[in-house]
């Protein structure tokens, strides 16, 4: 089997109808494909867009026995996710037909690729390891803006829409998010933080072609949108984060312009 195959066959051992595992398969095929474009764009070599495909196809490989065993996605109420599918593509025979080396790069992807922000990698591929890591951080966050957009907020924050528009935003989550800032999962204290960590993401993204994927396909703002929140000072604080967004989109926009012009 190829790896696709052997991604399938795994995820047969978990319940296609529950919500969370089928969130999670298509999630990981959105993010397969956006990998791919963004490794497209860089003119990447075959094999290492190949190693950037694998990473993307198992870097949430730890969430299926996560829901399994805890029917959350939150890892601070359950297990690191990314550490446990780091196990579990080392346990199986996912990346068997792998050199040690590329082995290790795409497993240590997978393990780093939910962490606050990247180590600085040092062994002799570190360029190549960072690379990697910072696609496939890349492709996740952008499927995450769909999946918040799309998917039920019981499943992405483990409350429901009515529970999330009655919170109000904890002060480190909104000063984190007016200043541009990612946002710590220790800052999270209630499920509004949660749902809105997807607007961290633009601190964190390394690619002008992400931005661009992110403005094309206009999830972001569809959760804002949907949201009819009943605190005014959560309805404003939001409206300014989207306001700063929107400039910075517009600024990507023009280095990306730039960049082609260069080429």
């Amino acid at each position: 089997m190829n790896e696709e195959e052997k991604f399938t066959q795994y995820v047969k051992n978990y319940d296609p109808e529950d919500p969370q595992i089928a969130l999670k398969i298509r999630h990981t095929w959105k993010v397969v494909s956006t990998a791919m474009q963004i490794a497209e764009s860089l003119k990447l070599d075959e094999k290492t867009k190949r190693l950037v495909k694998l990473a993307a196809l198992f870097h949430d490989i730890g969430r299926f026995e996560q829901v399994r065993r805890y029917h959350t996605f939150i890892d601070s109420i359950s297990i690191d996710h990314a550490a446990l599918g780091y196990e579990i593509v080392l346990s199986e025979d996912f990346l068997d037909d792998l050199s040690a080396a590329d082995k290790k790069l795409v497993s240590i992807a997978i393990k780093d690729h939910s962490l606050f922000e990247l180590p600085v990698y040092e062994q002799h591929d570190a360029k190549i390891q960072d690379l990697i890591s910072r696609i496939v951080r890349d492709a996740d966050k952008i499927d995450i803006f769909r999946v918040i957009a799309n998917e039920r907020t019981e499943d992405t924050s483990g409350a429901s829409k009515e529970e999330i528009e009655m919170l109000s935003l904890s002060q480190a989550v909104k000063e984190a998010l007016l200043n541009g800032k990612s946002i710590l999962r220790s800052d999270r204290k209630n499920a509004l933080d949660v749902w809105v960590s997807y607007l961290g993401f633009f601190a964190d993204l390394n690619y002008p072609i992400s931005w661009q994927i992110i403005d094309q396909q206009g999830y972001w703002r569809k959760p804002l949108e949907q949201m009819d929140f009943k605190n005014q000072k959560t309805k404003d604080d939001l409206k300014q984060v989207q306001r700063l967004i929107e400039v910075q989109m517009e600024q990507k926009k023009v280095l990306l312009t730039q960049t082609r012009n260069r080429q």
